[in-house]
């Protein structure tokens, strides 16, 4: 058991609790992104379904050949976590090496989307009814690609026509991502498992996974606090979380731990290559934290970071632009501060090295290179990396570094810490569409700068 989790010395440390008989009703996994977590939450899942004891991964139980597939009925998933990626580097696992474990990678990945929209969490969630189509649409063409995946023999027509089958299945869950599932966990879906939980398994456990546990709404973790005091029989529930800090400390107090670590760059760079079939990565290689998954997964969602970088560059140096403008063609004609000035010289460099071009007064101008250097944030994740990067930008740390930090330079900082924080809201909990909030944000920050100083 727990063969498919590659150095984390906690898989070792469940798997013995578990032949001990010892696990909780309530347990969680912590641990930075890409350690595994979830990963770990979902072989758990097979493990207490297995009928045999040593439930090794290759299991041929009907329970272990649902659960490889997730689709046993025992399993019940919620939380957001940045499916697009994983499911294009699946997508280039599988047709550089088309196998049976690279297929069911693929399948896997598109499978933990769809987990999101299973019956029991759509009772009461009217937002589901708007995504019928995509839904019905990727159910039908996942199921075909996976009949059709592993054909040794097909004509040219063919394999165009399961291309095309492939893009298919990627554009509805591109569509079923952006459209279908919120970044916050509604108490509606721990209502309803609460219920399911309750009911008899159809094996030995049903298992309830949360994902990215602290992004439970309130009134969603009292839920869970209660159906943690009063756990179910024959039921676990298995919570992930990259900051376990933000979860309730009354929900702290009814888990078990297990500590889930990063991982060195040769394991990860091991993972590429045993998982993903990528046998040209490179220790070294990957994102500026030396992590070759992170920088993986980022290329696989179809914006690098050095992008995301020079895009943010760019919308920042526009930002300062503009505030200049206003302080030296205004009212007062004040002369802008030199912190104004040097967030502009600092940012407009970046943009250009990258070939992004020079600062842009002209808001609709910007954002048209914004969406097309961003890939219209198609991957939701980018949304929130882009803000992270601005927040990186505007605070200037490396322009700065010989100076002394001023008052304004801090003020500046914190300003866009706060709008950025609002704009990140309008999009994530009442749905604004992303270049309306980028608009709102590019206005509000230019006009805060320019005020000041």
């Amino acid at each position: 058991m727990f063969e498919n989790i590659i150095a984390q010395e906690a898989a070792a440390q469940i798997a013995f609790d578990i032949e001990r008989r010892e696990i909780p009703p309530s347990i969680l996994f912590q641990g930075p992104p890409l350690s595994g977590k979830g990963t770990a939450a979902l072989e758990a899942a097979r493990v207490f379904s297995c009928a045999t004891e040593d439930a090794p991964w290759g299991c041929g139980c009907e329970h272990c050949v649902r659960h490889r597939l997730l689709s046993h009925p025992d399993l019940l998933v919620t939380g957001r976590r940045p499916f697009l990626p994983e499911i294009n580097a699946a997508k280039e696992a599988f047709f550089r090496e088309a196998l049976p474990a690279t297929k069911t990678l693929f399948i896997r990945a598109v499978k933990k989307l769809l987990l999101r929209f299973s019956a029991v969490l759509a009772e009461g969630d009217t937002r589901l009814s708007k995504i019928n189509g995509p839904l019905e649409n990727l159910n039908g063409d996942l199921e075909e690609w996976a009949a059709r995946a592993l054909e040794t023999e097909r004509s040219e027509k063919e394999s165009e026509s399961f291309l095309k089958l492939t893009d298919a299945v990627i554009k509805n869950a591109v569509k079923l991502d952006a459209e279908g599932i919120t970044d916050t966990i509604p108490v509606s879906h721990i209502r309803a498992a609460s219920y399911w939980l309750h009911t008899a398994p159809s094996g030995n456990k049903k298992v309830f996974v949360i994902e990215n546990a602290e992004r439970m709404q309130d009134a969603a973790r009292n839920s869970l606090l209660k159906t943690l005091e009063e756990p179910p029989a024959d039921a676990v529930i298995i919570l992930t979380s990259a900051h376990p800090k933000m979860l309730l400390a009354t929900i702290l107090s009814r888990v078990r731990p297990y500590a889930f670590v990063q991982r060195s760059a040769e394991r990860e760079a091991d993972i590429l290559r045993r998982v993903f079939r990528e046998k040209t990565v490179a220790e070294s290689e990957g994102d500026p934290r030396g992590s070759p998954l992170s920088g993986y997964f980022e290329r696989c969602s179809g914006v690098s970071q050095k992008s995301l970088e020079a895009s943010a560059a760019l919308w920042v140096a526009s930002v300062a632009a503009v505030a200049v403008l206003k302080q030296t063609n205004g009212v007062s004609r004040r002369t802008p501060p030199p912190e104004l000035v040097a967030l502009g010289k600092y940012a407009a460099p970046i943009a250009e090295n990258a070939g992004y071009g020079r600062p842009n007064t002209n808001l609709k101008a910007l954002m048209e290179i914004i969406m097309e250097k961003t890939a219209k944030f198609a991957e939701r994740e980018t949304f929130s990396r882009f803000l992270e990067e601005t927040l990186s930008v505007i605070r200037m740390r490396d322009a700065l570094f010989s100076q002394e930090i001023t008052p304004l330079a801090i003020h500046y900082t914190e300003t866009a810490r706060a709008h950025i924080r609002t704009a990140q809201t309008a999009v994530e909990t009442y749905n604004q569409g992303k270049t309306l909030a980028l608009e709102r944000l590019f206005i509000s920050l230019s006009d805060s700068f320019s005020l000041t100083g």
